[in-house]
């Protein structure tokens, strides 16, 4: 029987994968602009934007592997979740303090609604 508890975390753990699934596709839109930027020449240090580029991939497939794994209903991509959640509200703030507000509210929501999402995703029966 499903009980409102239950359909709530079901609810909860799929936001948390879109929420991954966005910030996976997001960097991996970054990772695409640093190799154009390499490609054009637009950037004086190759190897810097290279390796930038590799860094970012690779946490774009983890984030990707993170989404998949939320909704095929496994535990362990919670923690993990509310981590990268957490660490980018520092990137929020000094995208604010640097002027950018639209970007800044973009990353900012998003990560508060991964944190809340992640962290309501767990089932709890009434005792």
């Amino acid at each position: 029987m499903t009980t409102p508890a239950t359909a709530l975390a079901a609810g909860a753990r799929r936001v948390a994968g879109a929420v991954c699934g966005a910030h996976a596709l997001a960097l991996g839109g970054i990772a695409a602009y640093y190799l154009v930027r390499l490609a054009t020449g637009g950037d004086q240090s190759a190897a810097r934007v290279l390796m930038s580029a590799v860094l970012i991939v690779a946490f774009a497939v983890v984030l990707g592997v993170m989404a998949v794994q939320w909704f095929g209903g496994v535990r362990w991509v919670r923690t993990p979740t509310i981590v990268w959640c957490l660490l980018l509200l520092p990137v929020a703030v000094s995208l604010g303090q640097a002027g950018d507000w639209w970007l800044a509210a973009v990353v900012g929501i998003s990560a508060l609604i991964g944190v809340l999402a992640a962290a309501g995703s767990e089932r709890r029966d009434p005792a």
